[in-house]
């Protein structure tokens, strides 16, 4: 399974490096393909499970920023749809984390998360899908002022 991150390169060389760093994949590893896909941690490798170096999306703008987290191969053989769903939101949660984390007060990034599966799962609806994912998302820094009396 691999987690490819695609981001606006003119995003704070801060988030950039965190994007690639390795607590980042450790986090990946631990939160969602260990605890929400159980797998077990002994049989994670670095070829099994792992962060591609983030590609760089040209931006219309240098302040219009955005990040899309895409998860292929993962594995079809998760017992309940309900995981696959705990696993897309584990995700969003980590680079939601790594936005608000670097980024100055007063921006805001798109962020889009997508599950690819390896085969085709049966879905909540009875349907087969490949995909999941999750809604575009704005991810701001908000500084609040004192209130003027």
């Amino acid at each position: 399974m691999k987690l490819d991150v695609s981001a606006t390169r003119t995003l704070p060389p801060e988030l950039l490096a965190a994007l690639n760093s390795p607590r980042t994949a450790d986090a990946f590893q631990r939160r969602v393909v260990a605890h929400c896909l159980n797998v077990n941690p002994s049989t994670i490798g670095p070829a099994d499970y792992f962060i591609q170096e983030a590609r760089m999306i040209v931006p219309a703008s240098d302040e219009n920023w955005g990040i899309e987290v895409v998860a292929s191969g993962v594995p079809a053989n998760i017992d309940r749809i309900a995981d696959l769903y705990e696993a897309l939101d584990a995700i969003r949660k980590i680079y939601t984390n790594l936005i608000e984390t670097h980024i100055s007060h007063n921006k805001t990034v798109q962020l889009k998360c997508i599950l690819i599966f390896a085969n085709p799962i049966q879905h909540l609806d009875g349907h087969l899908k490949m995909v999941i994912e999750s809604r575009i998302e704005l991810v701001a820094t908000v500084v609040f002022g004192k209130k003027d009396n």
